[in-house]
């Protein structure tokens, strides 16, 4: 099944994350299932060229700004603009590229080490490096939540995913985020690699309006109300075969996920050491939310899905 044009990816304005597109990200045939949970099938590939141009061409386009470095352009090059050329802000259907300084990332580890040696854990000193984080996204103009809950997780290596089912505590699998109020802290916003080596996400680029028009498309259609969890295991029963979205995350750099709800997971079957990610999670402004809400609508008309 051939890819459709969603989320778009693009460097997050005043961020420089190093690596290209086309050497940060794969595609695959879909999805296979593992009793009642879905998971990524591991046939990743690079991506072609028309593949690139719907998942980052856009951004390609209006890349540039001082934060968009080689990233940004869709064939690797460096997307850089002049100094004082106007910065171009987050769409509600775009998804990120950030990188936190490395002082931060030490700190982290710092902190950690402290944690684990002392006889009781100082919450202060995670307290503060969350503080110094946020101030540091805040600085870069990022549209972080009023309030922001600061999680860390560590993962085994050798995983198709790391999203844990917590009535089991086995992998969850590949879901849409339950409803923010069903959420302790909101719905997550963003996520950072705070490891020593590489790590993956993996990302369905369809938000949900999208996939029930999919699903329309083959005579199946979808209520508007079906819960996010149902939601997603119909999408994935029908066309298995979509192609999943997965994004490389160098040491420090991160993710600023969409405001539409977005279908993600971590993904570690490379990795050899523990997979450290943290996720800021939060509510959006009730504007980003409409502008967002209004963004899936309108995208669904223009493309010509069935209501």
């Amino acid at each position: 099944m051939e890819l459709e044009a969603a989320f778009s990816l693009r460097t997050a304005p005043r961020f420089h994350p190093r690596t290209a597109w086309p050497d940060r990200l794969r595609l695959n045939s879909g999805v296979e299932r593992v009793g009642a949970r879905w998971h990524p099938r591991p046939d990743w590939r690079p991506l072609t060229r028309e593949e690139l141009g719907l998942l980052v061409g856009r951004a390609a386009r209006c890349a540039g700004s001082p934060g968009s470095a080689s990233p940004a352009a869709a064939d690797g090059s460096s997307g850089r603009r002049p100094q004082g050329s106007d910065e171009r802000i987050l769409g509600p259907s775009e998804a990120a590229l950030l990188a936190i300084p490395a002082r931060l990332r030490a700190a982290w580890w710092d902190q950690a080490e402290r944690m684990t040696t002392a006889v009781s854990g100082d919450r202060g000193a995670f307290d503060r490096f969350a503080a110094a984080l946020l101030e540091f996204l805040r600085f870069k103009r990022l549209p972080l939540p009023a309030l922001c809950r600061v999680e860390v997780t560590v993962s085994k290596p050798g995983q198709p995913g790391t999203r844990i089912d917590p009535v089991t505590g086995g992998l969850a699998g590949l879901a849409l985020p339950a409803a923010s109020s069903a959420t302790p802290g909101g719905r997550t916003v963003a996520a950072i690699n705070l490891g020593d080596e590489a790590t993956h996400l993996v990302l369905l680029n369809l938000p949900p309006d999208t996939m029930r028009a999919l699903r329309a498309r083959l005579g199946q259609p979808c209520a508007a109300a079906l819960p996010p969890a149902e939601l997603a295991a119909r999408f994935f029963d029908a066309l298995p075969t979509y192609p999943l979205t997965r994004l490389r995350l160098e040491a420090g750099e991160g993710l600023w996920l969409p405001a539409a709800d977005v279908i993600c997971d971590g993904w570690t079957n490379e990795k050899v050491d523990i997979d450290v990610v943290l996720t800021i999670r939060g509510e959006p402004s009730e504007a980003l939310r409409e502008t967002a809400r209004l963004t899936e609508t309108s995208g669904r008309a223009d493309d010509g899905f069935p209501g």
